[in-house]
């Protein structure tokens, strides 16, 4: 479960960022499948390590992810902005 959606959910996203394939280790643990496009690796993106998910596809507004970031974040009582710094980027799982 991250911040933004629970294990299992499926929703829109989109990538803005060409990325170079190397220097990803070959046993690398990813989180997401992508259906359309390369990924990282030709099938997934959001390489997942220790309790950090570093992805470069961007959930897309229309999936509701903002609405569950806002209450999940309302809801654990986050109130400083440190807590949600770089969100787009690195999503603490």
């Amino acid at each position: 479960m991250t911040l933004t959606a629970d294990v299992g959910v499926v929703s829109r996203g989109h990538n803005f960022h060409a990325i170079r394939k190397q220097g990803i280790d070959s046993d690398a643990r990813f989180a997401l499948t992508i259906g359309r496009g390369d990924g990282t690796n030709g099938t997934h993106d959001g390489v997942v390590e220790y309790q950090t998910l570093v992805a470069h596809c961007h959930r897309h507004p229309g999936s509701g992810a903002f609405d569950i970031l806002s209450e999940r974040v309302t809801s654990r009582g986050y109130r400083a902005k440190s807590h949600i710094s770089n969100i787009d980027t690195m999503i603490s799982l």
